[in-house]
This record gives structure tokens, sequence and C-alpha cells, in this order.
């Protein structure tokens, strides 16, 4: 009777042993550590086509737009073709969250506290949107667009690093189902704040 008794708590403790390892590295959204989307290849509609010299630009309602939806981290880009630097034939988004113990996290913590950001820091992330080359086109974007981003429980604001100018401007947004969505002109290195 021990024995049985025995063999069968070795044997669950072997299946929970077995499994633990794949629930715990299991990719919740908003929490992965770095991911980035396939490319996405633009074409770009007869509307969105530059007019030849000389020519009025073909008349559209509404610009033609870029979405990207990172599926690990729930990371949604809505971009307009004419944002991208010319010459853009697919794009990608780039989403890292740093970690506690990584540098470039106090880094960026540091730039935003020199320029006044206050509030409790819930997560650092760096977004960055990328040509069908994988480089970085974050800073020769031309325009705005809009930037849905997984929040935890008491972040209304992100404060983003400009690439360019190196100014950090904070964003407020519409908070639905634990993810924010604000209007941005650029990416880059992310602060989400309790306020």
């Amino acid at each position: 009777m021990k024995k049985r008794n025995i063999a069968a708590i070795l044997a669950l403790v072997l299946v929970l042993s077995m499994a633990i390892p794949l629930t715990a590295g299991a990719n919740v959204p908003g929490f992965s550590v770095y991911q980035t989307t396939p490319v996405v290849t633009i074409i770009l509609p007869p509307s969105a086509t530059p007019a030849a010299d000389g020519e009025a630009p073909a008349a559209s309602a509404t610009p033609a737009l870029v979405e990207i939806v990172s599926a690990d981290t729930g990371v949604a880009i809505n971009i307009p073709v004419e944002a991208l630097p010319a010459g853009t034939t697919g794009v990608s988004l780039s989403v890292e969250r740093l970690s506690h113990n990584d540098p470039a996290r106090a880094e960026a913590i540091e730039t935003f506290r020199e320029q006044g950001v206050r509030g409790s820091v819930a997560s650092v992330v760096s977004v960055n949107l990328l040509d069908q080359n994988a480089n970085i086109i974050t800073q020769d974007l031309n325009g705005v667009f809009s930037l849905t981003i997984p929040v935890p429980r008491g972040v209304t604001t992100i404060s983003i690093v400009d690439p360019v100018t190196g100014v950090v401007r904070t964003f407020r947004g519409t908070l639905r189902g634990g993810f924010l969505t604000f209007s941005t002109p650029f990416l880059g290195d992310m602060m989400l704040i309790r306020r």
C-alpha cells in the first residue's frame, strides 16, 4: 500500500515538474521581453501614389493605413502610409520590455526624471518601427499615428522620448480593457506611469 502511495506521489511530482516550465514560460500579452512582428508589405493604393510634377495630387477622403499588431505583446500601431519614409516597402514593429536589471532601463528612467516626469514607474518599453531591411525608421516618421499598448492597472499616461530631439512628451489616451490607445508623432523608449 505504501509503495503505491509513494509511486503515485512520485508520478504526480514528475507530471507537475514537466508542466511548470511550460506554463512559466508562456507568453502573456503585454509582458513578453522582446518581440518583432513579421514584415507587413506595403502596396501603395492609387490615392497614396505621389502625383507627377505639375499634377494635382489624387484626392483621398482617408489616408491609407498600415496596421501592425504584435501577437505576443498586444502592442498595435495604425500609421498612415504617408507618414512612412519614402522608399519603404515593408514595416515591422519591434517591442522590447526593459527588465529591472537592464542598464538601458535605468538610463531611460534617468532621462525621464531629468525632464520632470513624475509618478510611479510601472514599466519601461522600447517600441520601434522597422523597414523592410530591419532598419529602425522611428526617427524618420512624418505625421501622427495611433498606438495601442497594454498597460498595468493604474497606468493612465505614457511618456516617450522623442528620438530626434531627446525631449520627453507625455501622452494620455483612451483606456479600454487594459489597453491604452493614444496618438503620437513618434515612437521610442516609453515609460508607463502610475499617477
